[in-house]
């Protein structure tokens, strides 16, 4: 199955490798490694104001096996990128004109990063593309300027070469699946089956693709459930179509 970033990647040594958004040295996060054969956990960078930016992002690993994320700065928004053979961090400022970021990094079908934005005090979410270096920077028109914008949850680039995201309430109050066009950021398709009286329940987090191209997810409220018990959230599965992996 295949998903957005999860809470830590497989390095080219074997090794697991994860982030902290607090804590560490100075108190704003870490990059931290875990060795499966003997479970050693090891702080191998600490994020800091003037090294890698606070408060990181989770990771996603680019083509050359280089871990990236985001991270913020007292000046804006950082893209870092970590290569675990040599133990290097290095960053590129992401030069957001007013706009924050959110958190979290897919690889786009092109090979270049794609995230959310936000922009603070007005309605609306959508996407910006940055290439691994953090140039060209292109931010793309609002998808949703309906209640802020909903709260996307991660981000699925799936066998049919748009990313899926599912929108924890999206245009309504229990959520939504969405699809995204990484060409534009355009909106493609919305589907809306959750709420208090569905079988699926509400509010759905981050999707995952099967192999046969089945999507799957989870909600974190109502849902089916025996009599007398009161059901906090399902796993459920959607099948829009789309090609096998």
């Amino acid at each position: 199955m295949e998903m957005g970033p999860p809470p830590w990647c497989s390095g080219t040594d074997g090794n697991l490798y994860g982030t902290t958004t607090s804590g560490g040295a100075n108190y704003v996060g870490t990059l931290f490694r875990v060795t499966p054969s003997s479970g050693a956990y090891e702080v191998v960078f600490n994020f800091s104001s003037t090294s890698g930016g606070e408060y990181p992002s989770n990771l996603t690993v680019g083509s050359n096996g280089t871990f990236y994320g985001q991270s913020s700065a007292p000046a804006g928004k950082f893209l870092f990128n970590y290569t675990p053979a040599t133990g290097v961090m290095t960053t590129a400022p992401l030069n957001f004109p007013t706009l924050s970021a959110g958190s979290g990094l897919a690889l786009g079908p092109n090979g270049n990063f794609y995230g959310f934005y936000f922009i603070y005090g007005v309605n609306g979410v959508s996407l910006f593309e940055v290439e691994p270096n953090g140039s060209n920077l292109t931010i793309f028109p609002f998808y949703n300027t309906i209640d802020g914008g909903g709260s996307p949850d991660g981000l699925l680039l799936a066998s049919d070469g748009n990313f899926w995201v599912a929108n924890f309430n999206g245009s309504s109050e229990y959520g939504n699946i969405i699809s995204l066009s990484p060409t534009d950021g355009s909106l493609l398709q919305t589907i809306s089956p959750f709420g208090t009286t569905s079988s699926v329940g509400g509010w759905p987090s981050q999707l995952i693709q099967a192999k046969d191209g089945t999507l799957w997810g989870s909600t974190y409220i109502y849902g089916d459930a025996t009599k007398g018990h009161f059901a906090l959230g399902t796993v459920f599965s959607l099948n829009e179509g789309l090609p096998p992996r």
